[in-house]
């Protein structure tokens, strides 16, 4: 651990001014999703007429078709916000997803809605991930202590609003399905202003003049395999991160499906869910993430939340199992499953790995910019994101299948959730891989 991990966050005051946007953005974010989330998830299981294999098909497939897009097109906008500043990219991604939530309240059919979320996602939204990530870094990139502890606290404030606003979305549900979807999309467009608070993190002496060759997706998806040792190790661990994440696009026919499909909550639990998902995980952001990243830094709290990942992974393939014949036991069993591995256990991860991989890529790669290394790995991300997700929708739907029609052996008769045990694998090895890198290929300090 180097002896920074463990000092006491110190920030000048346009620094926390800047967090403070950081804050309010996630924190707009979270408020957008929570509020509409029992109505937009009644509408859209209306959409798909309330079947959940139709659901897993419909999210893979759109989910993927994003994600190719974001590989594509994400190098190209992270360059351009590079040579001309993060604040229009950032304020087009909002205004993206503001209009994601207006189409969605506005769709009537399956292919209205499947059109808005390639025209959203897709081309609005297009390298959004990779902007805000150099936004943060303009501040804390060569200083990943910093940024995954910031992070972390910011988080603790998303969680608390993300308890609140599930509970008033079913309140103004009950009085307008549409119109609480709507108010998803102004909680966007109310960031617009945050955004131009904040003003421009990218000074001009910081800019980099855009080139086709940092801006291609084939050189940009190579680049953490291209310089350095360590750079490398960092991008096998992200694909094995990113490869397993892709498991959240098949949460929602897990959660809402009947066993063995899935646990068989309806829209309105599933909101409610959400609420004590965020409050709990705004607690652990507070009582276990911020201590384990001060304690253990990045690297080792990194490989300890793979081990433990991959143990609740496999938990939660089985949560839909009544080990009860209460439908609550099945409830609770999922919310422990997904309480100890989103909150504690696999978003400290996140706040590990994109920060290193951020410092690896300044030091290894000097002539790119922040944007097209975050890019990098928000490109393998989505590449990872769009093979993963394809796959693993259509393995949950044989998993179901053979579950239901009992051609599949004892020891893979594991239902909807079958897919998540594969998770659990690939996690594990990503920290394996981290653990067997040495330190001075990470330029870290020896113990």
């Amino acid at each position: 651990m180097s002896a920074e991990d463990g000092k006491e966050i110190v920030l000048t005051p346009e620094e926390r001014r800047l967090t403070l946007a950081h804050c309010l953005m996630k924190v707009g974010w979270t408020i957008g999703f929570g509020l509409s989330s029992a109505a937009r998830m009644e509408h859209v299981i209306a959409l798909c007429g309330n079947d959940m294999v139709r659901l897993s098909q419909f999210n893979s497939t759109a989910w993927g078709l994003n994600r190719m897009c974001a590989a594509v097109l994400g190098p190209i906008v992270a360059s351009l916000s590079d040579a001309y500043g993060r604040l229009p990219f950032l304020l087009l991604g909002r205004l993206g997803l503001g209009c994601w939530f207006a189409g969605c309240a506005a769709s009537t059919k399956l292919w209205h809605y499947a059109l808005t979320e390639q025209l959203t996602w897709g081309f609005l939204m297009c390298g959004w991930e990779a902007v805000e990530d150099a936004f943060f870094a303009d501040l804390f990139g060569e200083r990943p202590e910093l940024s995954g502890r910031i992070r972390s606290r910011n988080g603790f404030w998303s969680g608390i609003a993300g308890f609140v606003a599930p509970f008033v979305g079913i309140a103004c549900a009950s009085r307008s399905r549409l119109g609480t979807i709507l108010l998803g999309a102004v909680s966007q467009l109310l960031q617009c202003g945050v955004i131009l608070w904040h003003g421009e993190t990218l000074s001009a002496p910081n800019r980099k003049p855009f080139k086709l060759a940092m801006a291609n997706p084939f050189s940009s998806l190579t680049l953490l395999f291209r310089n350095g040792q360590g750079l490398r190790r960092l991008g096998y661990c992200a694909t094995c991160f990113t490869g397993c994440a892709s498991s959240w696009g098949t949460q929602e026919p897990f959660q809402f499906g009947a066993p063995p499909v899935g646990v068989g909550m309806s829209p309105a639990e599933g909101s409610v869910f959400d609420a004590i998902f965020q409050a709990s995980g705004a607690v652990s952001q507070g009582l276990v993430v911020q201590p384990l990243l001060k304690r253990l830094g990045n690297r080792r709290c990194f490989q300890w939340t793979s081990v433990s990942a991959a143990v609740f992974y496999v938990l939660m393939s089985q949560s839909w199992r009544p080990l009860g014949a209460s439908h609550y036991r099945r409830l609770a069993q999922y919310f422990v499953a997904m309480a100890l591995l989103q909150s504690p256990f696999n978003e400290p991860s996140f706040f590990c790995i994109q920060p290193m991989v951020m410092k690896q890529g300044i030091a290894a790669c000097p002539e790119a910019g922040k944007g097209a290394i975050a890019a990098a790995y928000s490109g393998l991300e989505n590449v990872m994101g769009s093979i993963g997700i394809f796959l693993l929708g259509w393995l949950a739907r044989g998993f179901i299948r053979g579950e239901r029609e009992g051609w599949l052996p004892w020891w893979l008769a594991w239902g909807g959730g079958g897919h998540f045990v594969l998770c659990a694998m690939v996690r594990f090895i990503g920290g394996v891989i981290l653990w067997k890198t040495p330190d001075h290929q990470l330029y870290l300090k020896e113990e």
